[in-house]
């Protein structure tokens, strides 16, 4: 009879899960149904504490919300329910349960000391009707963040033609009306010859 069970929630278990410790900071997306509707829910907080084992697993995690309250929620891990999970922060605890964080205030109450850098977010997903299980590996939206705001768009100039020799070509500037109309006007200033004034004054007789 217990080899029966085993094998059953063997099946019923999710595969490839990434490893969640105390003391990480973790986001779990879980299918809420409300009547015919189905929408996702997402919950992000410090693991404080982990129960249980196989498909029995039960994480807990606490954040701070609104007015400095502080919320805390339980997920089985293997629960049908829960669709994605992502883990966005490691941490390095000396304790198996941080309960300690429930007598903190302010910012204190979401501070853990960090086991290293971790550049990118680890994350766990159910895809398709079918259940496949994948683990993809995602930038941390705060590395994104800044270089979004960090990164500032190149203004290029004008583009420049290469001649044959690869050369750029000289852009043949054109003279603007300015500098045409000042031209005429010295031309026309210009002091006659006597052959132009001769025929100027046989056009006049005429």
């Amino acid at each position: 009879m217990l080899d029966v069970v085993r094998t059953f929630e063997e099946k019923q278990m999710k595969k490839n899960l990434p490893q969640i410790n105390v003391g990480d900071k973790v986001r779990i997306y879980q299918k809420v149904k409300e009547g015919g509707k189905e929408r996702v829910s997402s919950f992000e907080g410090i693991v404080i504490a982990m129960r249980g084992s196989g498909i029995n697993r039960r994480v807990t995690l606490r954040k701070i919300a609104s007015s400095n309250v502080g919320v805390e929620k339980g997920f089985l891990i293997h629960h049908p329910s829960v669709s994605k999970i992502k883990i966005l922060k490691r941490g390095h605890t000396r304790r198996a349960k941080l309960y300690y964080l429930r007598g903190l205030v302010g910012k204190r109450a979401q501070r853990v000391k960090e086991k290293g850098v971790l550049a990118e977010a680890i994350v766990w997903e159910e895809l398709g009707s079918d259940k496949k299980e994948a683990v993809k590996i995602e930038e941390s939206e705060e590395e994104s963040g800044e270089k979004k705001s960090g990164g500032k768009e190149d203004k290029k100039g004008p583009e420049i033609e290469a001649g044959e020799s690869g050369e750029p070509k000289k852009s043949e500037d054109k003279e603007p009306e300015t500098k045409r109309e000042k031209k005429l006007t010295q031309e026309e200033k210009k002091p006659l010859s006597q052959d132009e004034k001769l025929s100027s004054k046989e056009s006049e007789n005429k």
